[in-house]
């Protein structure tokens, strides 16, 4: 039983994609932690600490910008979809 534990690295960016909306993740997560540690590996190998440094906190800052504005799309469309539905019952 030699099950993989992800690295610190890779829980940590799990844990950051947490904060996008679950409809999200599930379309763009698999994709965004493959990216994710492709970036890291040419960071590190590229640039060393200063590169993986610059690259965490390039991802954390993308992150919390984008998120919000995520959930704030999936709130418009799902404020939409109840309007529509409101004005045909009635």
């Amino acid at each position: 039983m030699n099950a993989h534990k992800p690295a610190f690295s890779e829980r940590f960016y799990r844990g950051l994609l947490r904060l996008f909306p679950f409809d999200f993740r599930g379309d763009f997560g698999p994709e965004m932690e493959q990216a994710f540690k492709e970036q890291r590996v040419h960071a590190q190998r590229d640039s060393g600490k200063i590169g993986l440094f610059r690259l965490w906190w390039e991802t954390i800052s993308g992150i919390f910008t984008t998120a919000p504005a995520e959930h704030l799309s999936m709130l418009r469309q799902d404020v939409s979809y109840a309007l529509r539905m409101m004005r045909k019952k009635h």
